[in-house]
């Protein structure tokens, strides 16, 4: 146990946020969970946005963050293309032709 002032206090800040990363982390583990069992896209969206959340706050390292989403994302596709609606292709529409006035003719100066 210390006895500098100073170490004690950094003792009951490292309690705190050991803390709350214990909480943080443990949400983070449920969502990325959640996201593989269910696939829906909210869900995946979720376990995104926790894993940013994480790698802001330096709970977990970008590149385990990256390959959890890497993962994440694959088994989100396929359910991702089953509910959007395929989109038609669409031809290239044109503006509506419009009655064009014929240029006015100038007159002729013939002699008779």
């Amino acid at each position: 146990m210390p006895i500098i002032k100073s170490a004690l206090k950094k003792m009951r800040q490292d309690a705190k946020r050991t803390e709350r990363n214990l909480g943080v982390q443990s949400a983070l583990k449920t969502a990325i969970k959640k996201a593989k069992l269910s696939k829906k896209f909210e869900d995946v969206s979720d376990a995104y946005s926790a894993l940013d959340r994480a790698v802001k706050n330096n709970l977990v390292h970008k590149n385990f963050a990256a390959r959890q989403k890497a993962q994440l994302s694959k088994l989100a596709k396929p359910v991702k293309k089953a509910l959007v609606a395929p989109v038609k292709k669409t031809t290239k529409k044109t503006a509506p032709k419009t009655a064009k006035k014929s240029p006015a003719k100038k007159p002729t100066n013939k002699k008779s």
